[in-house]
C-alpha cells in the first residue's frame, strides 16, 4: 500500500491498512479521518493513494 512519502507514523499506517483491510467497500477520506482524526485534507490525500485510477478515469 502507498502510504510512504505522506509523513504518517508507522502505527498511523497500520491503523489505516487494517481499516482498508477490514473494509467491505471503498475507504473513504472520511473513513480515515474518522479512523485516525487526521484532518481531511491529508484524509483526502491518503485516500487518492488507496484510489486506483485507471486510464479512463474510472476506478474498477
Amino acid at each position: 500500500m502507498a502510504l510512504d512519502g505522506l509523513g504518517l507514523p508507522a502505527a498511523m499506517q497500520d491503523q489505516i491498512r487494517r481499516l482498508v483491510a477490514e473494509s467491505t467497500t471503498p475507504v473513504t477520506a472520511a473513513d480515515i479521518q474518522r479512523a485516525t482524526r487526521l484532518p481531511l485534507s491529508i484524509a483526502t490525500r491518503v485516500a487518492d493513494r488507496l484510489t486506483p485510477v485507471t486510464v479512463n478515469g474510472y476506478a474498477h
